[in-house]
């Protein structure tokens, strides 16, 4: 969570932006205060994208003043609120981005090539989970016909073929597919992640 930075010299990050803290403290702008950038990897890379810097930086030890947030995104002080005062620390939510006040032309592309990514690795996922289930589909089958030496022939070939003895066929690839179903449940979360970030563009 990106939290309050008012004082140290601090100086906003983005690249139309000309507030500094000490600009702040001389011209009595008390409700300035300044963000550090996020710890999580792909909000940092959207923050930095929105301040449109063209030249080596270092943003995990920069900052964005709250010029650039919206009321919406920070944490409500009803402390504050129910006795009428400002907030003296003002807290940023854990997903919030600079949308206000930015140089024209900040782009997407972080957020829209990190959704279409998640999207190609669900799809492989979803690949490989209708292939294991058909495999544990073949199996069963296969267990259940009438033993006969050609059918016993096949299917000795194809657990010899999965690297399995025919009785621990199943239950492997059974485990497999939950495995490969936890995976895409895992993939699901991270592209709802995405898609709320790329929202707040």
């Amino acid at each position: 969570m990106a939290t309050l930075k008012s004082k140290g010299g601090s100086c906003c990050a983005v690249a139309s932006c000309k507030n500094y803290s000490g600009k702040a403290k001389n011209t009595g702008r008390t409700n300035l205060s300044f963000h550090r950038f996020p710890k999580d990897d792909l909000l940092l890379k959207v923050w930095s994208n929105k301040c449109r810097i063209n030249y080596a930086w270092n943003p995990s030890k920069s900052f964005i003043c709250s010029d650039h947030f919206k009321q919406d995104d920070y944490v409500r002080d009803l402390k504050s609120e129910l006795l009428g005062y400002a907030p003296r620390v003002k807290i940023l939510k854990p997903d919030a981005t600079p949308t206000l006040n930015l140089p024209d032309g900040h782009d997407k592309c972080v957020s829209e090539s990190g959704i279409q990514s998640q999207k190609r690795i669900e799809t492989k996922l979803i690949r490989q989970i209708n292939i294991a289930h058909n495999e544990i589909i073949t199996l069963a089958l296969n267990n259940n016909e009438p033993s006969s030496t050609q059918n016993s022939e096949c299917d000795l070939e194809s657990t010899q073929s999965l690297g399995l003895s025919q009785p621990q066929g199943y239950e492997h690839l059974y485990n497999k597919l939950l495995l490969e179903h936890e995976k895409l449940l895992t993939i699901k979360k991270s592209e709802v992640d995405y898609n709320k970030i790329n929202e707040n563009l």
